[in-house]
Protein backbone atom coordinates (compact mmCIF):
# COMPACT_ATOMS: atom_id res chain seq x y z
CA UNK A 1 0.00 0.00 0.00
CA UNK A 2 1.07 3.57 -1.28
CA UNK A 3 2.17 5.91 1.98
CA UNK A 4 -0.42 9.21 1.08
CA UNK A 5 1.39 12.06 0.34
CA UNK A 6 0.60 15.04 3.29
CA UNK A 7 1.24 18.80 1.47
CA UNK A 8 2.26 20.56 5.03
CA UNK A 9 1.90 24.24 4.80
CA UNK A 10 4.36 25.78 6.98
CA UNK A 11 5.12 30.10 7.97
CA UNK A 12 7.11 31.49 4.89
CA UNK A 13 8.13 34.81 4.30
CA UNK A 14 7.59 36.10 1.16
CA UNK A 15 11.49 37.02 -1.29
CA UNK A 16 9.87 40.20 -3.08
CA UNK A 17 6.92 42.07 -0.64
CA UNK A 18 8.07 40.52 2.71
CA UNK A 19 5.02 39.42 3.61
CA UNK A 20 4.40 36.60 5.48
CA UNK A 21 2.04 33.62 4.03
CA UNK A 22 1.49 29.72 4.69
CA UNK A 23 3.18 27.91 1.76
CA UNK A 24 5.01 24.53 0.60
CA UNK A 25 8.54 23.96 2.13
CA UNK A 26 10.16 24.65 -1.04
CA UNK A 27 7.53 27.92 -1.60
CA UNK A 28 9.92 31.23 -2.13
CA UNK A 29 6.69 33.55 -2.60
CA UNK A 30 3.30 34.66 -1.67
CA UNK A 31 2.15 34.88 -5.23
CA UNK A 32 2.91 34.27 -8.92
CA UNK A 33 3.46 37.20 -10.05
CA UNK A 34 5.60 38.32 -7.47
CA UNK A 35 8.15 35.16 -8.66
CA UNK A 36 8.06 36.49 -12.47
CA UNK A 37 8.60 40.35 -11.44
CA UNK A 38 11.59 38.68 -9.16
CA UNK A 39 13.43 37.11 -11.44
CA UNK A 40 12.93 39.97 -13.88
CA UNK A 41 15.01 42.07 -11.43
CA UNK A 42 17.36 39.69 -9.92
CA UNK A 43 17.86 36.96 -12.49
CA UNK A 44 17.56 39.20 -15.65
CA UNK A 45 20.78 38.53 -17.23
CA UNK A 46 21.48 42.52 -17.80
CA UNK A 47 21.52 42.36 -13.99
CA UNK A 48 25.02 40.77 -14.48
CA UNK A 49 26.76 43.84 -15.72
CA UNK A 50 26.14 46.55 -13.62
CA UNK A 51 25.63 50.37 -14.54
CA UNK A 52 24.86 48.91 -18.73
CA UNK A 53 21.40 49.22 -20.38
CA UNK A 54 19.76 46.80 -21.95
CA UNK A 55 20.43 48.28 -25.73
CA UNK A 56 24.17 48.22 -24.65
CA UNK A 57 24.03 44.45 -23.09
CA UNK A 58 22.52 43.95 -26.38
CA UNK A 59 25.14 45.57 -28.49
CA UNK A 60 28.44 43.59 -26.23
CA UNK A 61 25.91 40.24 -27.16
CA UNK A 62 25.60 40.83 -30.84
CA UNK A 63 29.47 42.23 -31.22
CA UNK A 64 30.60 38.44 -29.09
CA UNK A 65 28.48 36.63 -31.44
CA UNK A 66 29.99 38.31 -34.74
CA UNK A 67 33.29 37.38 -33.74
CA UNK A 68 32.91 34.04 -33.11
CA UNK A 69 30.78 33.43 -36.74
CA UNK A 70 33.70 35.30 -38.61
CA UNK A 71 36.46 32.67 -36.56
CA UNK A 72 34.22 29.91 -38.06
CA UNK A 73 34.51 31.36 -41.46
CA UNK A 74 31.19 33.21 -42.08
CA UNK A 75 30.39 36.66 -43.58
CA UNK A 76 28.35 38.65 -41.73
CA UNK A 77 25.57 41.49 -42.89
CA UNK A 78 23.91 43.41 -39.50
CA UNK A 79 20.54 44.27 -39.49
CA UNK A 80 19.78 47.98 -40.14
CA UNK A 81 16.53 47.81 -38.31
CA UNK A 82 15.19 46.60 -35.80
CA UNK A 83 11.93 44.87 -36.98
CA UNK A 84 13.67 42.65 -39.11
CA UNK A 85 13.18 39.22 -39.28
CA UNK A 86 16.76 38.11 -37.84
CA UNK A 87 19.19 39.90 -35.73
CA UNK A 88 22.30 38.89 -38.56
CA UNK A 89 22.77 37.48 -42.15
CA UNK A 90 25.57 35.00 -42.45
CA UNK A 91 26.58 33.08 -45.30
CA UNK A 92 29.80 30.41 -45.81
CA UNK A 93 30.88 29.03 -49.22
CA UNK A 94 31.06 25.68 -49.22
CA UNK A 95 33.21 25.05 -52.82
CA UNK A 96 33.88 27.46 -55.54
CA UNK A 97 30.26 28.51 -56.35
CA UNK A 98 27.93 26.76 -53.77
CA UNK A 99 27.07 28.84 -50.44
CA UNK A 100 24.52 28.76 -47.69
CA UNK A 101 22.70 32.10 -46.24
CA UNK A 102 21.84 31.83 -42.65
CA UNK A 103 19.72 33.62 -40.68
CA UNK A 104 21.03 34.14 -37.27
CA UNK A 105 18.43 35.26 -33.72
CA UNK A 106 21.09 36.36 -30.99
CA UNK A 107 19.73 35.71 -27.38
CA UNK A 108 21.41 36.98 -24.46
CA UNK A 109 21.12 34.05 -21.91
CA UNK A 110 22.43 33.36 -18.36
CA UNK A 111 24.90 30.53 -17.38
CA UNK A 112 23.05 28.24 -14.17
CA UNK A 113 26.51 27.45 -12.38
CA UNK A 114 24.72 24.72 -10.24
CA UNK A 115 23.29 22.50 -12.87
CA UNK A 116 25.88 23.31 -15.81
CA UNK A 117 22.90 24.65 -18.18
CA UNK A 118 22.01 27.54 -20.14
CA UNK A 119 19.15 29.32 -19.35
CA UNK A 120 17.74 31.27 -22.09
CA UNK A 121 14.45 32.97 -23.50
CA UNK A 122 11.48 30.76 -25.45
CA UNK A 123 13.45 30.16 -28.63
CA UNK A 124 10.32 30.95 -31.18
CA UNK A 125 12.15 30.74 -34.79
CA UNK A 126 14.03 27.37 -35.04
CA UNK A 127 14.57 28.33 -38.39
CA UNK A 128 17.73 30.56 -37.59
CA UNK A 129 21.21 29.62 -35.96
CA UNK A 130 20.26 30.87 -32.23
CA UNK A 131 22.59 32.01 -30.06
CA UNK A 132 23.43 32.33 -27.13
CA UNK A 133 25.41 34.65 -25.62
CA UNK A 134 26.40 34.18 -21.52
CA UNK A 135 27.85 37.89 -20.28
CA UNK A 136 28.97 36.24 -16.90
CA UNK A 137 31.37 34.39 -18.45
CA UNK A 138 31.33 36.52 -22.28
CA UNK A 139 30.92 32.94 -24.26
CA UNK A 140 29.28 31.73 -27.52
CA UNK A 141 26.89 29.06 -27.27
CA UNK A 142 24.84 27.17 -30.23
CA UNK A 143 21.84 26.70 -29.13
CA UNK A 144 20.51 24.44 -32.17
CA UNK A 145 22.53 22.88 -34.56
CA UNK A 146 22.94 23.99 -38.33
CA UNK A 147 24.51 22.12 -41.20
Amino acid sequence: MPIPYIKVLIERKCLFCGKKYKGRRDQRFCKRKHQVAFNKIVLIPTGLIDGIDKEGVRYISVNLACMDLIKKGFIIFKALHKNNTADLLAYKQDGKKNFKVYKVEIMTCRYNSKSGQIVHPLIKNKECILIGVTLNDSKVHYLNKYE
